[in-house]
């Protein structure tokens, strides 16, 4: 994008219009596949290469180091407010899908095919509180925690198993629609 001349209002509009298009299409991706996610980089990327080269040079001027200082202010301003709005729209989709994935696995638990005193103890595990750096783990170290309430029978050990499997599914589920 930094290798296409033309005027600099046209560039940037267009490289505004090819980031903005390459993020909403980042948020309408069909499944969780990297190959789903080249192309609106890549429009991203041009996009980013047009407006900033319009924007740093010839549309915003930083002659003075009063004018660098002023439109260096005026850009981690902006991002700044954009942040203050975001922030806490994420942080509440990201609660809702802890409390869904939650009400989930405890789903999970009453479908099991144990006994009521072992879904019990399981129940605590599947919906306690995870570790956010790695909620993979913790969940797994939870489930083996409650799983010697389980015991030794054929039936019963393939049941926990089966059940530990649908919970990691299903929290590694919840974590993709909280993003």
């Amino acid at each position: 994008g930094t290798r296409i001349h033309g005027d600099p209002r046209v560039l940037a509009t267009a490289g505004c219009a090819l980031v903005g298009a390459g993020v909403l299409a980042l948020a309408f991706l069909p499944s969780a596949s990297v190959a789903w996610t080249v192309l609106p980089q890549i429009l991203a990327g041009l996009g980013m290469g047009l407006a900033l080269t319009s924007l740093v040079g010839p549309l915003l001027p930083e002659r003075t180091p009063a004018q660098t200082a002023s439109l260096l202010a005026i850009r981690h301003g902006g991002i700044t407010l954009a942040l203050l709005v975001l922030a806490p729209i994420a942080a509440a989709q990201i609660d809702d899908s802890v409390a869904e994935t939650r009400e989930r696995g405890a789903a999970l638990v009453l479908d099991a095919e144990l006994g009521p005193l072992d879904k019990i103890e399981l129940a605590n595990a599947v919906t306690a509180d995870l570790d956010p750096v790695d909620p993979r783990e913790t969940l797994r170290r939870s489930l083996d925690d409650a799983a010697a309430s389980v015991g030794d029978d054929p039936e019963s050990a393939a049941a926990y198993d089966q059940l530990a499997e649908r919970a990691d599914e299903t929290l590694i589920e919840g974590i993709n629609a909280a993003f």
